[in-house]
């Protein structure tokens, strides 16, 4: 089963929300606890490689976020991605890139899919990612000797029961949801603890103390990030955990390599950068390969970005003849997604959350329509945003008032402490009295 997206977009339309469903149902009604269902990503070939790689793992978790919604138990999926779909089908017609398979695995030992693009048609539900288009030859298996026929067939040693779900797995997504939620102040508190006491130089240890675990990945390019950063960061254009590595500081002190607390479907994660290898140098015939796949694709951009700006005047012009959004869009032959209940906030630590497009018309009046946004930035489109605002209402957040004073509180005392030290250097100057230098073994 193939779930489709719209070009440049890990939002999950209304008319593929019943495949999920269906998908979640066959899954939840096996009693095979061993079958499960693995979630491939993939996008087409428009745009820069790095951000269709992070595309199709969008792509990949919302359409696992969709299915843990349903009830599947996050352990019974398996999510790969795998970028820009290179099969001849996927090149005639780009639609069939923008998907995620969906196919269930029979057994633990199944063989996964393709570690590279899906090759061909995405197939129905219940079979395996397609395999690419030229295999690797395998050895064929030999054969088993035939036991003679006066001897029966052992009989089949007893199946073991299941292993007993862990608490995690047996929470239905929503009360998953509200229990992590429920940790905002528990994780606020700690946050504090850690970037307080020496800025964050003794992780492990205040992590240890707090009973959190730490796990250390190897190093790792931003377009192939470890399983445990694939997750997507709740209410935050940054995207995956992953993305938020690659925005830390490697040079800065050690509070500045710590992330903030981030909010995913499976818990809160608080990343630090301990490394940075720099990437390796491309030759002659790479780098003129890679140059000529740019200049494409930046040519694209362009294309891309002036459509769309040609689209927001006609829309805009439209409205102010009389015609709803909806209307405009219709006669501009576009198509409208709604969303509501988008909501955004400011932290206790001053950062500004929410979803992209509440950001993107944040400044927008009711029945107006929010200037052009050019993600993820205007030098470097990839997609646009043209959002209608139908209306808009502040909500109050009663915990905001209450993180607010902690953090003064604590800023207060820092900024006390350092004061304090500077009037004692002071009086140290003054009176002539040289501190003793200390070494490690004193």
């Amino acid at each position: 089963m193939a779930v489709y997206f719209d070009s440049s977009s890990a939002a999950i339309k209304a008319s593929e929300e019943e495949k999920i469903a269906e998908a979640a149902q066959l899954i939840l009604a096996s009693s095979d606890v061993k079958r499960s269902l693995t979630v491939g990503g993939y996008a087409d070939l428009q745009g820069n490689a790095d951000f269709n790689r992070n595309l199709s793992l969008k792509r990949a978790n919302a359409v696992r976020d969709g299915l843990i919604a349903k009830g599947v138990p996050a352990a019974r999926l398996t999510v790969n991605h795998f970028g820009e779909d290179t099969s001849k089908s996927a090149k005639d017609d780009l639609w069939k890139s923008r998907r995620v398979e969906i196919s269930i695995t029979a057994s633990a030992d199944a063989k996964n899919p393709a570690e590279t693009g899906a090759q061909g048609d995405p197939g129905d539900l219940g079979e395996q990612a397609p395999a690419p288009e030229e295999p690797a030859a395998q050895p064929a298996a030999p054969a088993q000797p035939v036991a003679p026929a006066a001897k029966p067939a052992p009989a089949p040693a007893p199946v073991a029961p299941a292993p007993p779900k862990s608490a995690k797995d047996q929470l239905t997504s929503a009360e998953k949801t509200k229990a992590v939620t429920a940790l905002n102040q528990t994780v606020a508190d700690f946050f504090d603890d850690l970037i307080t006491e020496d800025l964050g130089k003794d992780f492990e240890g205040i992590s240890k103390r707090n009973n959190y675990t730490v796990l250390t990945t190897e190093l790792f390019a931003q377009s192939s990030p470890p399983q445990e950063l694939i997750n997507t960061i709740k209410d935050s254009p940054v995207g995956s955990l992953a993305n938020s590595t690659f925005q830390l500081h490697v040079d800065g002190d050690h509070d500045q390599k710590l992330s903030d607390p981030h909010q995913t479907v499976d818990g809160w994660f608080i990343l630090r950068l301990d490394a940075v290898q720099q990437s390796v140098q491309l030759t002659y015939e790479e780098a003129k390969v890679r140059v000529t796949v740019d200049l494409k694709k930046k040519l694209a951009r362009e294309m891309m970005a002036k459509e769309a700006a040609e689209l927001h005047e006609k829309l805009t012009a439209a409205m102010k003849a009389g015609k709803t959004f909806e209307e405009a869009a219709k006669e501009a032959e576009q198509t409208v997604e709604t969303k509501a209940n988008l909501a955004a906030g400011q932290t206790y630590q001053g950062n500004y959350y929410g979803d992209r497009a509440f950001l993107a018309a944040q400044f927008t009046n009711p029945n107006e329509i929010a200037p052009l946004k050019l993600e993820p930035s205007e030098e470097q489109p990839e997609q646009a945003l043209i959002v209608y605002v139908n209306k808009r209402e502040v909500l109050k957040d009663d915990q905001y008032n209450t993180q607010l004073e902690r953090t003064f509180d604590n800023l207060s005392q820092q900024s006390r402490l350092v004061a304090f030290d500077n009037w004692l250097n002071d009086r140290y100057n003054e009176s002539g009295v040289v501190p003793p230098v200390l070494n490690n073994d004193q």
